[in-house]
């Protein structure tokens, strides 16, 4: 079940902005911070932007990294050409296409065949850009660079006392402790 997106309109909005202005646009963060989920919210967000659709290659669980293109193939529908590399099949079919993007996610752990392809794509095909999640950037020439930091908010004392920093935290909290119902809101109202 998905939850709701809580206190990153600021980052979407960031993001989005980068891709207007970059080919390249990648999301970095330690796991777990929602690098993936702010990726999904940005796609939706800029998704009339492109003409040919956002899509998503989740390389999460890709072991090896000679395998990254042909996830990124399954996932655009793209299929292989015999005797011709994968990436230049890629290369070819995306070059023809009005404005596409291209979102990899969990590039992490297959960062140098990611990085690779990316390159060569953006290197031959003026209408596609990528929004890659990775706890690490790609390290690609033009590559735009985003760090995303968790959302905050800090107990204190017992399970019941709060102090929340911001409204998006507030909502966070709200949200998992309505889920549980561990929160006792006098103790909030009294901060």
């Amino acid at each position: 079940m998905l939850t709701s997106f809580i206190g990153r309109d600021e980052a979407v909005r960031d993001v989005a902005g980068l891709l207007a202005e970059c080919r390249l646009v990648t999301v970095t963060g330690p796991g777990g911070v929602g690098k993936t989920r702010l990726a999904g919210e940005v796609a939706r967000h800029v998704a009339g932007r492109f003409a040919d659709g956002a899509w998503l290659a989740e390389l999460a669980a890709v072991r090896d990294p000679a395998q990254v293109a042909a996830v990124v193939a399954a996932a655009l529908g793209i299929r292989e050409q015999r005797e011709v590399p994968l990436a230049d099949t890629l290369a070819r079919v995306l070059a023809g296409q009005q404005l596409l993007l291209l979102v990899l996610d969990n590039c992490e752990h297959v960062i140098g065949a990611a990085a690779e392809l990316c390159a060569g794509l953006l290197a031959a095909c003026d209408e596609v850009r990528v929004l890659a999640t990775s706890r690490e950037p790609l390290a690609v020439a033009g590559e735009a660079r985003y760090r995303l930091g968790p959302v905050t908010a800090v107990t204190e004392g017992t399970a019941n006392a709060v102090k929340i920093p911001s409204r998006s935290s507030l909502a966070l909290v709200q949200q998992d402790s309505l889920k549980s119902g561990h929160l006792a809101w006098s103790a909030m109202r009294k901060m």
